[in-house]
C-alpha cells in the first residue's frame, strides 16, 4: 500500500501524463511511462553485446575468445584502452539518437543511461576517465591530442 506522501508526490506526474501521455521515443506511439519505447521499435534495436573486440567494442559475429582485437584496432591501436558503444547506429536508432542529440527530447535520458551503464558497466570500476564522444571532430579539437597522450 501507498502511505499518503508518495502518493502525494505522485500526483503531478500523473497529472502530466494525463494531459500529455507517455510516446514511444521513436514513433510516438502511446506507451505505458515516460522515456519509453512500444514494443516494435524496441525489437528493432540491436543492442551491442559480447563478443566484441576488446579495445573499441566492435562486434563479432563469433566468440573469438578474451582480449581479441579487431582488425582496425590491430593495425592502429586506439588512444584509449576500452570503449563500449549501447546501439548498433541503424534505422531504428538513429531517429532515437538524433532526437536526443540534435532535437531536443530530452526525455530518453533516463533510458539512456541506464544503457549505458549496462554497457559499460563492466569499464567503469578500471577506468580513470570517462568521456562524451564529441558531435562534431572540431568540438574535441583542442584536448584530443593530450587525451591521446595520457
Amino acid at each position: 500500500m501507498m502511505n499518503l506522501g508518495t502518493a502525494v508526490r505522485a500526483l503531478p506526474g500523473l497529472a502530466l501524463n494525463a494531459l500529455l501521455p507517455p510516446r514511444c521515443l521513436v514513433c510516438g506511439v502511446g506507451v505505458e511511462r515516460p522515456g519509453a519505447l512500444c514494443g516494435a521499435c524496441w525489437r528493432g534495436l540491436t543492442f551491442l553485446a559480447p563478443p566484441f573486440c576488446a579495445a573499441c567494442g566492435f562486434p563479432f559475429d563469433f566468440d573469438l575468445g578474451a582480449g581479441t582485437v579487431c582488425g582496425a584496432c590491430s593495425r592502429e591501436p586506439p588512444g584509449y584502452d576500452r570503449a563500449r558503444a549501447v546501439l548498433r547506429y541503424d534505422e531504428v536508432s538513429r531517429g532515437l539518437l538524433l532526437g536526443f542529440k540534435h532535437g531536443d527530447r530530452t526525455e530518453g535520458a533516463p533510458a539512456f543511461g541506464g544503457w549505458l551503464a549496462r554497457a559499460g558497466g563492466e569499464l567503469i570500476a578500471d577506468c580513470d576517465v570517462i568521456l562524451p564522444v564529441p558531435l562534431h571532430p572540431r568540438g574535441c579539437a583542442a584536448f584530443l591530442p593530450s587525451f591521446k597522450s595520457l
